[in-house]
């Protein structure tokens, strides 16, 4: 996978596993460094009074943790929101 983490800087080549699949409705993938820094990113579709909900989530455990946030949380967070914008309009154009 190739991740731009910080605007003008260069993509990170990361490699990650996909944890779980319940096709159609939930997909994971994530990383496992140990003890260091696990991380699951969780996509599932839900139906609710005729509308699609979308949840995400970015799970982030170890003693790297804190350093990760600290460092990326706002580039996490802005990336997992233009996804979701993104799957939004996508969708609302169908």
């Amino acid at each position: 996978m190739t991740v731009h983490m910080k605007k003008g800087k260069n993509a990170i080549m990361q490699t990650e596993f996909i944890s779980k699949i319940n096709s159609p409705h939930e997909f994971a993938y994530g990383m496992n460094w140990g003890i260091f820094l696990k991380a699951e990113r969780i996509q599932r579709l839900s139906r609710t009074n005729g509308h699609t909900i979308y949840f995400t989530e970015d799970v982030i455990k170890g003693v790297l943790c804190p350093i990760v946030h600290l460092i990326y949380g706002k580039s996490i967070k802005n990336g997992f929101e233009r996804v979701a914008l993104g799957l939004k309009t996508y969708m609302e154009k169908r």
